[in-house]
């Protein structure tokens, strides 16, 4: 994690900056006292554990109401068992390290004081190594609001002699629930994301601007450019031979915009419960939820919106379409839980996702499946899940083991994986071919020959694709590289424009 490297050099860095020296003036003279949650981090340490458990320990929060009822304390201790966050890749506030650090350089005691569980804090101030000591919870005692308090003023009592910096304290925290120890401390700073500092801790103490929160964050976070996936509901009507009439176009949008807010909804619920894999990702780590820009509660109200949404749109449409986005969120769902974990499973499961969203699109429209159609969709998704696999393994290479990636396979799963995949790709242009050849297409088209051209047109997009994973210039999502990438537009196009003359011919 930068911010965590770069504390030694930091010190010096910081002991002659004013504008630091100027947040923190007032403060000086007082051992300062830090919140963890929401201050330190941009994260909060009691929502990841509960996401942790969900993740991988399902069967343990049962016992989570029972402990909610002996304290909040409890429930704390409950989810923290067992639970592995990896203090390195937290995202830290650099702005308050900032603070943190020019408080030891002026020579002040610096303590970590938080209502996570005391394990959790501890490994976060051994990691960063800033803090003479820390104040959190236990079995007995759930540190925030007044309990944080009187925690902080007996501890400044208890080591007052001891503590650098001499009597009173000072306090740097966001929480509104914390507004007893803005109460008694001398100084006090509020940390407030956006320059925006909660109501309640109004006139308390200064503000210490961060980075975070806002729209941006919040649309990232839903990925609207993968929308860009489910054009593939309109491909039952792209393909049929037929021209679609008007309601069954509007039928199929309506679909889209189904798929489009469902699958929002599934992203925020797979970041939510990857947060730890993120983190360690190179590129991932950058997703609001794993950079702390994007606060957990807000995100599961997003999601839920676009849930709602997506079942919305879905009412509009017939039974068969609801009975197959059902299929899909109940899929999407137990791949998130347990599939993405099971080698091969994982990426038949997502070629059958895909899949999915063709069957449904036909299902809106009125068009029944057709055995051509969902061969060939089952081939080339596979073809592309597995070069999505393949992505992923190839960066980390020989740290791809279960413990770093969360799936089912290791370093030398590679060459099998590509093997597989070239084969996937030969067999969607065989499917394609023996279409062109069928009975169907000798009779419904004079010039069936017209449409030969295609099979080297996406032999072309697919072999691309593969090749490209393997000089590593592919990015992790190569069904959005496709529809983004030029060339692959080209060669897609040119095939759909085949497609539509080869009737006329």
């Amino acid at each position: 994690m930068p911010v965590a490297t770069d504390i030694s050099r930091g010190t010096e860095r910081l002991v002659g900056e004013r504008d630091v020296r100027d947040r923190t003036a007032s403060a000086v003279g007082c051992p300062l006292y830090v919140d963890l949650n929401g201050t330190l981090i941009a994260t909060d340490l009691l929502w990841e554990s509960a996401l942790g458990s969900i993740r991988d320990r399902p069967g343990g929060l049962l016992r989570a109401p029972s402990a909610l009822l002996r304290g909040r304390q409890h429930l704390k201790a409950l989810l923290a068992e067992g639970c592995e966050i990896d203090p390195a890749t937290l995202p830290y506030r650099r702005e308050v390290l900032d603070v943190v650090l020019m408080a030891r350089a002026e020579g002040r005691s610096v303590i970590l004081t938080t209502g996570a569980p005391m394990a959790l804090a501890r490994s976060v101030a051994d990691h960063l190594g800033l803090f003479d000591d820390v104040i959190a919870s236990d079995a007995e005692t759930n540190v925030r609001g007044p309990a944080k308090r009187d925690a902080i003023l007996e501890d400044a009592a208890r080591s007052g002699g001891a503590r650098r910096g001499g009597p009173g304290f000072a306090y740097l925290g966001d929480a509104a629930v914390d507004r007893p120890v803005f109460e008694a401390a001398d100084e006090a700073l509020v940390v407030a994301p956006g320059g925006r500092a909660p109501r309640a801790l109004a006139g308390f103490g200064g503000q210490l601007s961060v980075s975070g929160g806002g729209f941006w964050p919040a649309l990232q976070v839903l990925r609207p450019h993968q929308w860009s996936k489910n054009v593939f509901v309109f491909m039952p009507i792209g393909l049929a031979l037929t021209l679609p009439s008007i309601s069954m176009v509007l039928a199929t949008v309506v679909a889209f915009f189904a798929f489009c807010f469902i699958a929002s909804a599934t992203y925020v619920f797979n970041d939510l419960l990857d947060l730890k894999l993120d983190r360690a990702h190179r590129t991932k780590r950058m997703r609001p939820l794993a950079a702390g820009t994007l606060t957990v509660p807000r995100a599961m109200a997003l999601g839920v919106v676009m849930f709602a949404l997506g079942i919305g749109c879905a009412l509009l449409l017939p039974l068969a379409f609801q009975a197959l986005l059902a299929l899909y969120v109940v899929s999407n769902l137990a791949y998130s839980l347990v599939l993405k974990r099971m080698l091969l499973i994982d990426v038949v499961t997502l070629a059958g996702l895909h899949t999915l969203r063709v069957l449904a699109g036909g299902a809106a429209a009125g068009l029944a499946p057709s055995f051509w159609l969902i061969a060939f969709t089952l081939f080339l998704f596979l073809s592309l899940a597995l070069v999505k696999r393949y992505t992923e393994l190839e960066q980390l290479g020989r740290r791809a083991e279960r413990r770093h990636t969360g799936r089912g396979y290791r370093a030398e799963d590679l060459e099998t994986i590509a093997s597989a995949g070239m084969c996937s790709t030969f067999s969607t242009v065989l499917v394609l071919a023996l279409f062109i050849n069928s009975n169907r297409t000798l009779a419904e088209l004079e010039h069936p020959w017209v449409l030969w051209p295609i099979c080297p047109l996406v032999l072309y997009v697919l072999m691309r694709i593969w090749i490209l994973a393997k000089r590593r210039e592919m990015d992790d999502d190569p069904v959005a590289f496709a529809l983004t990438d030029w060339r692959s537009q080209l060669m897609l196009g040119l095939a759909c424009a085949i497609y539509l003359v080869a009737p006329h011919v």
